[in-house]
């Protein structure tokens, strides 16, 4: 477990500078080496998209209304990590992220799966907070068809459908988020 919190603690920050020059860099150069900084952290044979992609010569007019953004962008928090005995990929982590908004950065936003790959520990997919929903799995009284009433929609990698059988649960954060704290204080 502590091996899997300190790669998210590394790539949070690097993750948070490629976000800063996607917004505000206008060397492509210089956001193609932030991005290739994140993406070290991405297993390779699993097709894990972090929403890293802009025009190569992004026009000046295009960057301004990007700066204005820039000033929303924070570095995602961690909140918790849930370690899986997965029948295919042997210890899968789900670590629970904030958004990269000031408006998501008490929040769930996304979730990170986390295995083993050779011999590092690589994010293997990623799923968002479902928008049709909310995260909360339901419209209304009607289960999310979007989501399958999950809460969380895959946006890359991996498409898990089970992680086994849960081991472990490390709190690092509480949101304060109230329907995610609830969650949170649940386990």
């Amino acid at each position: 477990m502590e091996e899997v919190i300190k790669v998210i603690e590394e790539f949070v920050p690097k993750e948070y500078a490629a976000w800063l020059a996607f917004y505000g860099e206008p060397d492509d150069s210089i956001f193609r080496q932030k991005v290739a900084d994140v993406m070290h952290f991405a297993a390779p044979d699993e097709d894990v998209y972090l929403g890293f992609s802009r025009p190569p010569d992004i026009g000046e007019a295009s960057l301004l209304r990007m700066k204005e953004t820039l000033a929303r962008v924070v570095p995602r928090v961690l909140f918790q990590v849930k370690r899986y005995t997965h029948p295919e990929l042997g210890e899968l982590y789900r670590a629970y992220l904030s958004g990269k908004f000031t408006y998501s950065a008490s929040k769930y936003s996304s979730i990170l799966y986390l295995a083993r790959t050779g011999s590092e520990i690589r994010i293997v997919s990623v799923d968002g907070r479902c928008i049709s929903c909310a995260g909360r799995g339901s419209i209304g009284e009607e289960p999310c068809a979007e989501c399958g009433a999950t809460g969380w929609t895959h946006a890359g990698g991996r498409k898990l459908t089970t992680f086994g059988e849960l081991m472990e649960v490390r709190k690092v954060r509480p949101p304060a988020n109230p329907a995610n704290l609830t969650e949170y204080e649940s386990e």
